[in-house]
């Protein structure tokens, strides 16, 4: 997994903190949900507004059938973080839209 955090300092508000993470296709599910729980947990505690803009290389419309993509976002969801993508953004002739 590779990323970059920033924090953006209010005075009024809340710090804000934005992620942008990006797991290269090579890189394995569990190693990227844990790293990806660590910093989530230690940002959730500091009572800041966090945004992720995320490139998972994974399709998570598969996880209804697909056990790993199913933990992915079981991991998300008890923190409040939903992606924003309902529809594959990448379609080609040799893959199905549920390939993973």
């Amino acid at each position: 997994m590779r990323s970059l955090f920033f924090e953006i300092s209010t005075a009024k508000t809340k710090n804000v903190i934005i992620g942008v993470v990006y797991r290269p296709p090579d890189c394995k599910l569990n190693e990227l949900s844990h790293e990806l729980d660590k910093l989530v947990s230690i940002i959730s505690k500091e009572d800041k507004t966090m945004f992720l803009l995320c490139d998972w290389n994974l399709n998570l419309m598969s996880n209804s059938h697909h056990q790993a993509s199913d933990e992915f976002l079981e991991l998300l969801f008890p923190r409040m973080s939903f992606s924003l993508i309902i529809r594959s953004t990448r379609i080609t002739s040799h893959e199905n839209v549920f390939d993973i």
